[in-house]
């Protein structure tokens, strides 16, 4: 559910402030695409490569086969992440007025 989450704030965050769209699909239920953002545990390889990348305590940007790939061990981390991105996307919009 947090991934959810912050997949929605992110999609939100980035038509707002490019106008391109990016749709949430959850990545089980969706084919492969050469250019995705994944967050959390999904059952692309990319995903398995960050958590190999993390240890307990950690949270994973980065870019892996053109991906995006977003990973956090607890919610709380997930928390903090939707925390940044709410208060990015509100200082956005306070440059834009």
């Amino acid at each position: 559910f947090k991934e959810k989450y912050l997949a929605l704030l992110i999609s939100n965050a980035i038509e707002k402030s490019t106008d391109v769209k990016v749709p949430y699909k959850d990545a089980s239920a969706s084919p492969e695409r050469e250019c995705e953002i994944l967050i959390g545990e999904t059952d692309r390889p990319e995903s398995k490569t960050a958590i190999e990348m993390a240890g307990d305590g950690d949270i994973v940007i980065a870019v892996i086969n053109k991906k995006i790939v977003i990973w956090a061990s607890s919610d709380e981390l997930y928390d903090a992440l939707e925390h940044e991105v709410a208060v990015s996307e509100a200082e956005a919009e306070m440059r834009i007025d």
